[in-house]
């Protein structure tokens, strides 16, 4: 069976794809036997991982172009689901992976347990934000079919309202005193910056920061691509961003 992890853009399935290689033993895959996902290559990224020595265990990674495309992507596995005819190519992991941005946890759990219902999906007695629930497809077959499903939805930040580069800008403040300081230091800086010409969006406010602080942590990537600086990051070692992706163990 497949299993599908669908984020918001390419810089969450980046640290996705690492926490899937470096903690859970997944490789990267280039199998053309795979099914076939309709991505934008310009706006999306999709990656294949399969399990060494673990045949029929591959899990794509959907970086779905923004939060508006997320519940697209997921009505597209659940078709995909509902009508193919073998069993091992029918997708049996479900996991949402979005901002928290300025909701409540009871707005996310509503947001995406409406995105998994809206798709298809029987949820029964509804999600957990951060906990695996069980839920089920119907596929399109004569008799009537249940596909048992079990889905994850996982919110950034899970304790405060934010986006991915704030949750990793935390993640990276608790390591030490002086990443502390480092991480307090271009967060003043950056609010300090007028909105324009450069910072005309609430968005790249955070982005600047956690450029500015990866870039004072590791001087020597100062002119990398900020997803390649994430992944020099030994993310595994840090225990609050280990523990946000625990639950992906159980894929």
């Amino acid at each position: 069976m497949k299993r599908i992890i669908i984020c918001e853009g390419k810089t969450d399935a980046i640290l996705v794809g690492y926490f899937l290689i470096k903690v859970y033993g997944w490789l990267y895959s280039r199998d053309r036997r795979l099914p076939a996902l309709p991505f934008e290559k310009q706006n999306e990224s999709l990656c294949w991982y399969s399990k060494p020595n673990a045949p029929g265990f591959e899990v794509a990674v959907w970086g779905a172009g923004g939060i508006d495309r997320v519940p697209e992507k997921l009505a597209r596995i659940v078709e995909r689901t509902k009508a193919e005819h073998v069993p091992e190519n029918r997708f049996e992991r479900l996991v949402v992976l979005i901002d928290r941005d300025t909701r409540t946890v009871e707005e996310v759990r509503n947001l995406v347990e409406g995105w998994y219902r809206d798709a298809g999906i029987e949820l029964g007695q509804g999600v957990t934000i951060g906990q695996w629930s069980p839920g089920a497809i119907q596929l399109g077959k004569t008799p009537p079919e249940a596909h048992s499903v079990r889905l994850l939805p996982i919110v950034l930040p899970a304790t405060r309202e934010g986006c991915l580069e704030v949750f990793l800008a935390d993640s990276l403040r608790s390591v030490g005193d002086t990443d502390r300081m480092i991480v307090d230091g271009c967060r003043e800086f950056v609010d300090t910056v007028p909105d324009e010409p450069y910072l005309s969006e609430a968005r790249f406010r955070p982005k600047a920061t956690i450029g500015a602080v990866l870039s004072i942590m590791s001087p020597d990537w100062v002119f990398g691509d900020l997803d390649e600086k994430l992944t020099s990051v030994e993310w595994e070692k840090i225990e609050d961003a280990h523990a946000a992706y625990a639950q992906l163990a159980d894929l």
